[in-house]
């Protein structure tokens, strides 16, 4: 009887559970090569020294991120727009460009690295696009004061290579808030470091400006142009010297406040030529006018 007992606790406990349904099982979904399982590890990545893990992150792909930078205009900006409303402008730096120099002894080509700019506001608000080669605030030399005080403008400029010819640079000059540009309308020959400044020379009137023509001429503070000089308007050069009429001007001109002087022997003197002892002639950086005495 006590053999029995067990058995028909077991018969009585096996009608109980046959009235319970079964529970369903859990089905896990397969991982696919576009969603991994979070247990299944990383895939392997091969390289030349080996294998390594590499673990992609998919939520960072779920949303767009804002963009990281404004823009003043819509779209790609080549050139200052001159326009009010912008305030004071400052330059960043927008990438790097490689010049090629020539060649060295060895044939090897011989490299020269500079920083490309563009113009953004105060608040980083990007006015225009990094196509400058050089941005910078010109001062001018104060022969009675020894002093090199800045100029309120900006000096913007552009190196260019032509396929078929000699390369040059192209310059303007801005306010400084960009309210007035000249554009890119003054070239001088040769680029990087073959270019002396992308002007003649500065006064406190000013700044001296070469065209394409061979002609110099004097911007104003306020983007107006003053006047302008020929190669006629001053003596003529030594004939054994090859020098350019932008080049003379800029050896032999200083600036003394509101006047110029010029002297040739300035020039010789730069292309090691002993000086003659040519006379000094005084201008108004103002006007240009030569002045008597």
């Amino acid at each position: 009887m006590r053999r029995a007992l067990p058995v028909l606790l077991c018969l009585l406990l096996l009608t109980g559970c046959a009235g319970q349904p079964a529970p369903s099982a859990e089905v896990t979904p397969t991982p696919t090569a576009e969603t991994p399982s979070p247990s299944q590890p990383p895939p392997l990545l091969e390289l030349p020294g080996g294998s390594v893990r590499v673990e992609a992150h998919w939520d960072m792909l779920e949303e767009e991120g804002e963009p990281l930078v404004s823009r003043w205009h819509e779209g790609y900006t080549g050139d200052l727009i001159p326009a009010d409303g912008y305030g004071p402008l400052v330059p960043y730096i927008g990438g790097e460009l490689v010049e090629h120099m020539g060649l060295r002894p060895d044939g090897s080509p011989y490299l020269s690295s500079g920083w490309v700019y563009g113009l953004a506001t105060e608040e980083g608000v990007v006015v225009t696009d990094a196509v400058y080669d050089d941005i910078h605030v010109p001062s001018y030399e104060d022969a009675l004061t020894g002093l090199y005080p800045s100029l309120p403008v900006w000096v913007v400029a552009r190196m260019v290579f032509p396929p078929d010819g000699e390369p040059y640079t192209l310059s303007g000059i801005a306010a400084r808030d960009g309210s007035w540009y000249t554009g890119l309308a003054f070239r001088t020959e040769g680029v990087g470091l073959q270019v002396r400044a992308p002007y003649i020379t500065t006064s406190e009137a000013g700044l001296l400006m070469a065209e394409a023509s061979g002609e110099a001429v004097m911007i104003g503070l306020d983007g107006s142009e003053r006047y302008r000089w020929a190669a006629s308007d001053f003596p003529p050069p030594d004939p054994s010297m090859d020098a350019s009429f932008a080049i003379r001007l800029g050896n032999g001109l200083r600036s003394h406040g509101p006047y110029w002087s010029y002297n040739e022997d300035r020039v010789r003197s730069a292309h090691g030529k002993l000086p003659a002892d040519s006379p000094t002639l005084w201008l108004d950086a103002c006007t240009g006018a030569l002045l008597e005495g």
